[in-house]
């Protein structure tokens, strides 16, 4: 595929503006004619619109085929990347004459066993014939493959889609006690738990100056669980701020999330030589300088957090920026794709 044109697929437009404009950027350096698609417009780039697919399934998906097929033609796309469920499924579900790369940020079924889960696995199961290869941001998921679609290539991204290496450099860990936490206030984000840990470590009378970026429908409330716990002053809430600047200022980060589909915000402390204290969850699992503590145990995740301002984290334990850079990314993505593309000519003409 010296020059193919790549279509890239997500459910919505601030998808592929968080993950997908700068590869797309890089792969048309490289040659190559990328178009966007997906339910919502993009801000950072042109997109194709298609109303049919959506972040969550309804009737109006039984519209996303024709409507695929229609923008594969209509841009002489060789291959899509999906990334991520619905549209994933809803690419691999179209009858397109293309083949398909799945990008999953995490099987959802790992954890548990609830109905939905189930159904879940039991349509990524249908739609294994029609994926042409899997990539998955998670170790833990090649095993599901390995069991349902063994004869499946698939691709391990450890570090997502990158960050670019001009955006984040190393520097100095700062001798002070300020933890960040980035996120939205959400029930999925779990910030609770870090005003918890923050208010257990004032207990111990090593406190922390935690500094929660973002914002949502929790914000009010974590701001009266800081009062009723005794921390309000421990626990600074500014909103949305320049990221890069407040992960430089601090001495480590902390995540408390369920689960983590392409954790961006560790990238981003990892880039810069901040260590990250979090629970184990799907999707930090196996990333340097990540270390964990038992989910929700908040006495654990205390005690990790103590060690970690009381115990810098070497240098040589970070990745280096090469691995770190979505310049390698887009080489790994290009290359997965003219593979994709290379086998189904192949079959092509075997069937021929």
């Amino acid at each position: 595929m010296p020059s193919g044109s790549i279509g890239i697929l997500a459910s919505s437009g601030p998808q592929l503006d968080s993950c997908f404009a700068r590869i797309g950027d890089l792969l048309r350096a490289r040659g190559h004619p990328v178009h966007y698609a997906a339910g919502t417009p993009m801000a950072r780039a042109r997109a194709a619109v298609i109303p049919a697919v959506t972040r969550s399934s309804g009737m109006v998906n039984l519209r996303a085929g024709r409507e695929l097929r229609r923008w594969v033609e209509v841009v002489d796309a060789d291959v899509v990347l999906a990334s991520s469920e619905p549209a994933g499924l809803l690419a691999r579900r179209a009858g397109l004459t293309v083949p398909v790369v799945y990008l999953t940020r995490g099987l959802p079924w790992h954890e548990g066993g609830t109905a939905r889960a189930m159904h879940r696995e039991l349509l990524e199961r249908w739609r294994m014939s029609h994926t042409a290869a899997a990539i998955i941001l998670h170790e833990e998921d090649r095993a599901w493959f390995a069991r349902w679609a063994p004869d499946l290539p698939v691709h391990h991204l450890p570090f997502g889609m990158g960050l670019s290496p001009e955006a984040f450099r190393p520097c100095p860990q700062p001798d002070n006690n300020v933890v960040m936490w980035v996120g939205e206030h959400t029930p999925h984000a779990r910030p609770w738990l870090a005003v918890q840990i923050t208010a257990e470590l004032r207990s111990r009378g090593t406190p922390i100056r935690l500094r929660m970026l973002g914002s949502g429908p929790l914000t009010r409330q974590i701001a009266r669980q800081a009062e009723q716990l005794g921390v309000a002053g421990d626990v600074e809430l500014p909103g949305h701020t320049a990221v890069t600047d407040e992960i430089r200022a601090a001495r480590l980060v902390l995540h408390t999330a369920a689960r983590e589909t392409q954790p961006r915000v560790v990238l981003q402390a990892l880039a810069v030589h901040r260590p990250v204290a979090a629970f184990d969850v799907p999707g930090m699992r196996g990333l340097p300088a990540v270390e964990l503590a038992l989910d929700r145990d908040v006495t654990a995740g205390a005690d990790l957090v103590e060690h970690l301002l009381a115990h810098p984290v070497p240098e040589e334990v970070f990745p280096s920026r090469e691995e770190l850079s979505d310049e390698r990314a887009a080489i790994t993505l290009e290359s997965i794709l003219a593979e994709a593309v290379n086998s189904a000519q192949g079959r092509t003409v075997q069937d021929v």
